[in-house]
Parts: C-alpha cells; sequence; structure tokens
C-alpha cells in the first residue's frame, strides 16, 4: 500500500509534525549565514500534488535540519544533469540528495549519514508480459528511459538494453508519456517509491505498472561542494543525526503524505 494512501489520525499525524516542527525551529533573527541548497523534481519526495497544490516533503524536512544549523535557506531547482556542474562550480552550496560514486567523491563532499534509503525498480506498460523482475538479461529487447546524470546498473548495458537519458524537468511524468506513446518500453528509477507515486496518478494507474528490482538498496546523501563544507558540514551532520533520533526522513514522508491526503 502506498504512503499517500494510508489512512491514520489525523490529529495524531498534526500532532507529530507540530512537535518535530516545535523541537527543530530556531528564531530567524539569531541566522547569520546563508546556505543554497540546490534540489531536482523527484515525484513524492521533491514535488508533489494535493488539493490545494504543489508540496514538498523533503524540502520540510530539510529545512528542520538547516533551521537546527541556525542558517538562512534559498532553494534553488535544477535539472539533475546542471546540477552537478552548479554545485562543482560552486554556485551552490549543495544538493540535498544524492548517490555516491567514486567519481562525484572526488568531486563533492558527502554528509556522514544517507537521508534516506532507496529501493530500485522499473515501470512498464501493463501489456509487458514482465509481471516480475528475473534479470537484467530479459530486459535485452526493452527500450528503456533513465534520468541524464543518474546513476544505473551497469547491467543494463551489458545486456544490450537501448537507453534513452531524459534531461530537463518533470523526467518521470515525461517519461511515462513515451511509454504509453510507445516511444519507449519502460522507465528505470533507482527509487521505487517516485515511480509507484508517478503510477498512482489517474492517467497512468491503469495503464502502467512497477516492478522491484531486487538489487542492494542505496542510500541517498547530502553533497556538498568542498569550499561550502568547510563550513557547513559539521553543523549539518550534527543536526541531521539529532533530528533523525526524533525523526527518519522515511517516516516523516509517511506522515506528511497521510495528512496531506486527509
Amino acid at each position: 500500500m502506498y504512503y499517500w494512501k494510508l489512512n491514520l489520525s489525523l490529529v495524531c499525524k498534526k500532532l507529530a509534525l507540530s512537535l518535530i516542527f516545535i523541537v527543530f525551529t530556531i528564531d530567524k533573527s539569531c541566522a547569520g549565514e546563508y546556505l543554497t541548497i540546490g534540489y531536482f523534481d523527484v515525484p513524492v519526495h521533491t514535488v508533489y500534488k494535493d488539493k490545494l497544490g504543489p508540496k514538498s516533503a523533503l524540502l520540510s524536512y530539510s529545512k528542520l535540519i538547516t533551521d537546527q544549523m541556525n542558517v538562512q535557506v534559498t532553494f534553488k531547482k535544477y535539472p539533475l544533469s546542471r546540477l552537478f556542474y552548479m554545485l562543482e562550480q560552486g554556485r551552490i552550496d549543495m544538493i540535498l540528495i544524492m548517490l555516491k560514486t567514486p567519481e562525484r567523491e572526488k568531486k563533492f563532499v558527502y554528509s556522514t549519514i544517507p537521508i534516506l534509503t532507496i529501493q530500485s525498480a522499473l515501470a512498464l506498460g501493463n501489456t509487458t508480459p514482465l509481471d516480475t523482475f528475473t534479470s537484467y538479461r530479459a530486459l535485452a529487447d526493452l527500450r528503456i528511459d533513465i534520468w541524464k546524470g543518474a546513476i544505473y546498473p551497469q547491467e543494463l548495458v551489458d545486456a544490450g538494453v537501448a537507453i534513452t537519458k531524459l534531461s530537463g524537468t518533470n523526467v518521470i511524468e515525461r517519461g511515462f508519456k513515451r511509454l504509453l506513446a510507445k516511444r519507449s518500453d519502460g522507465f528505470y528509477s533507482p527509487d521505487k517509491l517516485s515511480l509507484e507515486y508517478m503510477q498512482a496518478q489517474a492517467e497512468f494507474n491503469q495503464q502502467i505498472k512497477v516492478i522491484l528490482i531486487p538489487d542492494p538498496p542505496k542510500q541517498l546523501y547530502t553533497a556538498f561542494s568542498k569550499s561550502s563544507a568547510n563550513k557547513f558540514l559539521s553543523k549539518y551532520n550534527s543536526a541531521l543525526q539529532q533530528l533523525k533520533k526524533h525523526k527518519s526522513y522515511e517516516n516523516y514522508l509517511h506522515e506528511y503524505l497521510t495528512l496531506s491526503a486527509d
């Protein structure tokens, strides 16, 4: 069952989020440092819609962290591939969520602990015979879309899968529309929840299915530019660790989405 379909007590949910806010909110008048946070569209995490309009659980959670750090924050949204350039050039201080790779670790400095753990999945048309993942070789004849700049399994390449990298905004939504238009056969994401959220939307839920890829779970960290890490990393690690003692991001997302649905 998806997080956004759960039906918990509204009073309990509001109380839980209020307590987290009280514990981690600090008087803004004391804030003297400025932190520019880059992010990209990831359905359910950094953007989702309810009857009141767009929301963002991950940005709200990160604001609890930065309030504890006693800094003022500016959020800037860019396509994923451009975010790396902006961070490397020092035009932003950090990227909110990023997978680690040896190449990236040479350029950026990561938080000590991850914000969340994710699991890979594949979106396919309902008429596709595959209902469960068996092997990457079984995908050899498919055309798979992915995010430009995202990490994806080398096994996809080795299997001979035809990969198209999509850039810009609303990548998963556009990927799903390409799937329905028969311009692709599927969309790969390292995060199953983002695919499940998009698949649950009315225009897709009868035509697209999401299958789990049983690869080892992956962890998403916050990445800082080297210069910004000297200034902010220690405070960020401490604030994130303290917040996670009270509420993990996964639990926060669960409550945030459920509260929004009521």
